[in-house]
């Protein structure tokens, strides 16, 4: 088990004592898709880790012979704080000041507060649902949007249109899917007020791309927060502007969520060395 330990976030084959190391039964894949190479790879596998079954073809595995067991990050609170920190460093510029401050700026640059401010929240699962909540602990007025309103949501729900128009701040929080990719263009971010902020630490697929930049560029959104799984371009324009602050993918990526991770495939791993892992089957 010390492969998994060491990186579980990549395919790591794990071994328990008295197992032949050519004979692998379990295999940990908490990073990216698992194809017919990797399954190849290991074609004495029994149990399968990974933290999203689509990451999988469930089919072939089941043809296979090889039991799949989910074991996503819990980590809704974790990219719930990262939104809430990113949409106050966005109105404080903190960013921006300290780099001022870096280059012997050391003037005064008033910032917005979000005690007050009106925020609407775009998917209000697991991490929409915690951001809501925050956002009202520092007297935000919360409005949400979903497919699927759900009644311990403590903001409001409005119309899609609604929530555009009466925001002066949007946080996405939503899945990838047909119906979501490029789901906010153009039309959405010219609703927004004169100056708004736009966060999205779900995906950068949710957006056009092209739009956001183009409303940046000309100042009629006033800034974004963009949480990126993949590298930018150094040239890329969106580096440029200093109304735009960065991550690199690391919404979910705390201590906590990390080391509770860390103990659930340790148990999952247990189980089904012992043969209990059943009721973790996808």
């Amino acid at each position: 088990m010390g492969e998994v330990f060491k990186d579980f976030g990549l395919h790591a084959p794990v071994c328990f004592p008295g197992e032949q190391p050519g004979r692998i039964k379990m295999l940990v894949a908490l990073d990216g898709p698992v194809d017919d190479e990797v399954l190849d790879e290991h074609p004495a596998l029994e149990l399968l880790l990974v933290d999203n079954a689509g990451a999988v073809d469930l089919e072939v595995c089941g043809d296979r012979g090889i039991a799949v067991c989910e074991v996503p990050l819990q980590a809704a609170h974790s990219a719930a704080e990262l939104t809430i920190g990113l949409i106050l460093a966005s109105l404080r510029r903190v960013v921006a000041l300290d780099h001022g401050c870096r280059e012997g700026r050391w003037g005064s640059w008033p910032g917005g507060r979000l005690k007050g401010r009106t925020v609407g929240v775009v998917g209000t699962g697991a991490v929409g649902m915690i951001v809501g909540r925050l956002l009202q602990a520092f007297g935000a007025k919360v409005l949400g949007y979903s497919r699927s309103p759900r009644a311990e949501f403590t903001g409001k729900y409005v119309e899609w249109n609604e929530l555009w128009a009466r925001s002066s701040a949007v946080t996405l929080h939503l899945p990838v899917n047909a119906a979501t990719r490029r789901l906010v263009g153009m039309r959405e971010l010219e609703r927004l007020g004169v100056g708004a902020l736009l966060v999205n630490i779900s995906s950068p697929e949710l957006v056009d791309m092209d739009a956001l930049l183009n409303v940046l560029e000309t100042g009629r959104l006033g800034s974004a927060a963009l949480d990126l799984p993949d590298p930018l371009d150094r040239e890329h324009p969106l580096t440029a502007l200093r109304q735009v602050i960065l991550t690199p993918g690391v919404a979910a990526m705390t201590e906590h969520a990390m080391d509770a991770r860390i103990r659930d495939v340790a148990r999952v791993l247990a189980a089904g060395h012992e043969g209990r892992h059943k009721s973790r089957l996808v």
